[in-house]
């Protein structure tokens, strides 16, 4: 039971951390999807075109140019790009990424889209903090570590319950075939009105108390008769 607890805990623990982080993809792409469809626009580069749609505490945006400056960003990360020229190098496509961000505490989940500034390429980076999401699962592995225990206690007292009522039968026969002794030959063991494994047990130790009978029975025949052939004189 420890072990389907342990083992149904860890799926729960992922299966949670996958859909959460799931949901900050959904957002990031919503975000970026704002900004690239503000890119060709007249006028200044659109950062802020998705500004209802980002928390400044926990979501952020950049837009980089191919050598990694930065064009335009958010305030909380207007300091430092995103992204290495590197990795700028590398992304041909949307990319998600997961890392470290200047002058953001938590660690950050990326969305990287290349795009087409008017004039020239760019890369749309919108960020998240995975604050929140750690933070469930801190309370998702509290949970588990204080429920677990508890649920497996209150397991083991009812397969011990369950346990003791499944063999109190067992223990009655027990009894009371450890009861009959060779003054009670004929005494059989009760058989429950089962029909399971229980009553076919009785009936077999009963069968085989029967054929007991009989050879003590024949035993006893053969005794007694030799005993008075040993005592009848023989004919001079």
């Amino acid at each position: 039971m420890a072990t389907v607890l342990a083992a149904l805990g860890g799926f729960l623990y992922v299966r949670l951390g996958a859909e959460l982080l799931r949901g900050i993809d959904l957002e990031l792409r919503s975000h970026a999807g704002v900004i690239v469809s503000a890119l060709g626009e007249r006028g200044p580069v659109p950062i802020d075109a998705g500004r209802k749609l980002i928390d400044p505490d926990e979501a952020f945006a950049q837009i980089l140019d191919p050598s990694g400056g930065i064009v335009e960003a958010t305030p909380a990360v207007a300091a430092t790009p995103m992204l290495p020229p590197s990795a700028m190098r590398s992304i041909s496509g949307p990319t998600f990424l997961t890392r470290r961000v200047s002058g953001v505490d938590d660690p950050a989940r990326l969305l990287a889209v290349p795009a087409g500034a008017p004039g020239r390429p760019v890369v749309v980076v919108v960020g998240a903090t995975l604050g929140d999401r750690s933070e469930a699962l801190g309370r998702l592995l509290l949970l588990l570590a204080f429920g677990g225990p508890v649920a497996l206690t209150l397991s083991s007292v009812a397969g011990w319950a369950v346990a003791g009522a499944a063999l109190r039968p067992v223990e009655r026969i027990r009894v009371e075939a450890a009861a009959i002794s060779e003054s009670e030959p004929d005494r059989r063991l009760s058989v429950p009105d089962t029909g399971d494994e229980l009553a076919r047990l009785a009936d077999t130790l009963n069968a085989m108390l029967g054929r007991l009978q009989e050879a003590l029975e024949r035993e006893h025949r053969f005794v007694d008769e030799a005993s008075h052939e040993l005592r009848t004189p023989w004919p001079s």
